[in-house]
């Protein structure tokens, strides 16, 4: 793989960038209301995304993504943790660890590597993805031993946005997984595989939209939609 940090692509399509048009209102919301509770903002981010917010899984990359890191950028040297190498480029890990040029290549893996264990050393359970700015779509290839059922949570503030379930293996050509339509600033990922390891490679992610500074009417709507999340009720005129 070279060090491009690009991967090739399949044809053109507007899809993963359509999907990000819903989360338009949230951080417009958000900009205005940053001091809200993570919950309620997490709230929001599933009110303005459930339309069509879903997890994928396929064999074929995003179409046009924002970023493309295949960790080629980068020196690791094998069983390296892995934190803030890729700040640079939008992400921060928890508990990885580089698997740099290892044999043999797995379906949509090669070269460089991210995984949650090192060479004779037990799995970590709290591997997690940090995006520096949230993000609106990610997708990543992932390998596991097969057999497994893997989770894959998606965080806002550290508040639950969405959760998933799908089957990983070693040797499956499925094996591209992913958010969309959703805005979430962390992954976390667990399998529950014989070994519970597992490792990714050519991750993708669309930034969220930022919107200008919003009319007076989206700013309205979007303290209605706070007004009501809170349920508090009116006073009784007397």
């Amino acid at each position: 793989m070279s060090g491009s940090n690009r991967a090739v692509r399949p044809e053109e399509s507007g899809a993963d960038r359509s999907a990000t048009s819903t989360s338009w209102e949230f951080l417009m919301i958000q900009m205005h209301f940053r001091h809200a509770p993570a919950a309620l903002l997490a709230a929001l981010a599933l009110l303005s995304g459930s339309a069509r917010a879903d997890f994928f899984s396929g064999d074929t990359f995003l179409a046009a993504p924002d970023h493309m890191i295949d960790f080629e950028s980068v020196v690791l040297g094998p069983n390296a943790e892995v934190s803030d190498q890729f700040r640079d480029l939008g992400l921060i890990f928890s508990s990885a660890f580089a698997n740099a040029d290892m044999n043999p290549a797995y379906p949509h893996l090669s070269g460089n590597r991210v995984g949650n264990f090192q060479a004779s050393q037990p799995h970590r359970a709290d591997f997690a993805i940090h995006f520096v700015d949230p993000v609106s779509t990610a997708a990543f290839s992932m390998v596991t031993a097969n057999g497994g059922v893997s989770t894959f949570d998606a965080f806002f503030r550290g508040a639950l946005v969405e959760s998933a379930t799908a089957p990983t293996s070693l040797t499956s050509t499925v094996n591209i997984y992913g958010f969309r339509g959703i805005v979430f600033d962390e992954l976390k990922i667990h399998t529950n595989s014989w070994d519970h390891a597992l490792m990714i490679d050519n991750l993708q992610f669309i930034n969220a939209p930022v919107p200008e500074p919003a009319s007076a009417g989206l700013l309205l709507a979007g303290l209605g939609l706070l007004m009501r999340l809170k349920r508090r009720p009116r006073a009784e005129p007397r």
